[in-house]
């Protein structure tokens, strides 16, 4: 009798590890379980996009004159961008234009007028001393998601504009599109005031001809994936 108890009495060590056995396996299934139940939460999760200025893009300014209407334009837009969220499913709904920084040279700026106007607009500009115009993004509201893949997303936007050593906060809607090559496009038109930036409207002829304060301006900046990013 003394042995048959010997052999069926098992240790405590053996009871604990028996009563933990289903634990355990119950503890490592809940993950799975929790996926398989969410399948939306895990399509969601995106990674962050780093963009950086490719050649194509333009910005153009309009103005006035007491002679007749004037334009400027440069292709010279550098800078980088960083958007987070997908394109298309449940991530196109929270997409976020996370960041933007645009550099372009002053002298980049090239008018409809010629050499004559390039340079009185440089010196309006004090291009020797603030030899460029920054933009910065502070912040972006989605105002309408991408309807598909090929589709604009359109954010409600503020950020910092550096003009001749002088920064103001410009509201912008920016329209940003997902291109087919899977380059990015982010386009805008706003209208300023050269006097809000202290730019003191140029003039010609002795001051006969004189430039309106008032401009728009329409820009189109096109960026590519970073390698890697």
């Amino acid at each position: 009798m003394f042995s048959l108890l010997t052999k069926t009495t098992t240790s405590p060590d053996r009871q604990r590890a028996v009563r933990r056995g289903p634990v355990n396996w119950m503890c490592a299934l809940l993950p799975l379980i929790f996926l398989a139940a969410c399948p939306v939460y895990a399509a969601a999760v995106v990674d962050v996009a780093q963009y950086a200025a490719v050649p194509g893009g333009t910005l153009v300014i309009h103005g006035t004159s007491t002679l007749h209407d004037w334009s400027a334009q440069t292709k010279g837009l550098a800078g980088r961008a960083v958007l987070d969220g997908s394109w298309t499913g449940h991530g196109a709904q929270a997409i976020e234009l996370k960041s933007i920084h645009l550099v372009i040279a002053v002298k980049s700026l090239k008018s409809s007028e010629g050499g004559g106007m390039d340079s009185t607009m440089y010196g309006a500009l004090h291009r020797r001393k603030h030899a460029f115009i920054t933009y910065q993004l502070t912040t972006a509201k989605l105002l309408a998601p991408p309807a598909g893949k090929d589709a604009p997303a359109v954010f409600k936007t503020k950020g910092n504009l550096k003009v001749d050593g002088t920064t103001r906060s410009v509201p912008l809607v920016l329209t940003v599109t997902h291109l087919a090559n899977g380059d990015l496009s982010i386009a805008t038109t706003v209208k300023l005031k050269m006097t809000e930036f202290g730019v003191k409207p140029p003039t010609a002829m002795f001051g006969i001809i004189r430039s309106g304060d008032a401009i728009t301006v329409n820009a189109t900046w096109l960026l590519a994936a970073k390698a890697g990013a």
